[in-house]
């Protein structure tokens, strides 16, 4: 099953918010921009996925005034999705991304719902707290693919968010200076 790599997103670091009951989380580092927000960026400047093709483009959206506040996330996505309980198989478009560094970690996997025409959505581990009855790791992901399948299919299958699944492994840029 190969994962493809289709951009970068800055996003603010989020802790576990209080209120989430969420086992053994303490960050969530979701693909949904619910609960784990980014910035303000002209849907021009991403890519039909929506995301951005360089880091560098990543990094200048962050406001320089609060750059410890934000991360430079990293996706890559499996080349099927996720329909109501079945896999069926999905041609990743070509993006022209430039791929990332060693500088970039793997965090886990996510498994998030996308409607035909807009941006990902809703990830079920952290928007819907399925983190509380499927076991997250630490950023509220998956630790294995073949963990982000099985969720993708039962959440593609209800009763969680609507719409068809994807699977993408969440990297981050590994941080310089302790938060």
């Amino acid at each position: 099953m190969p994962l493809h790599f289709c951009g970068y997103l800055p996003k603010r670091v989020t802790a576990r918010p209080p209120d989430y009951d969420l086992p053994g989380v303490q960050e969530i580092a979701s693909v949904s921009n619910c609960i784990a927000k980014g910035v303000e960026i002209d849907v021009w400047r991403l890519n039909e996925l929506g995301f951005l093709n360089d880091v560098g483009l990543a990094e200048s959206f962050v406001p320089q005034t609060c750059a410890t506040e934000f991360d430079v996330y990293g996706y890559r996505l499996l080349d099927e999705r996720f329909k109501k309980g079945s896999a069926e198989a999905w041609t990743v478009p070509q993006l022209g991304c430039a791929p990332p560094g060693a500088e970039f970690e793997r965090l886990g996997f996510d498994a998030v719902s996308k409607f035909p025409s807009n941006f990902f959505e809703c990830s079920p581990l952290s928007c819907n707290g399925a983190a509380r009855v499927v076991r997250a790791n630490a950023y509220c992901l998956l630790d294995s693919l073949e963990e982000a399948v099985v969720a993708a299919k039962d959440f593609s299958a209800g009763p969680w968010e609507p719409g068809t699944y994807y699977i993408a492994e969440v990297l981050r840029r590994r941080r310089r200076t302790s938060r």
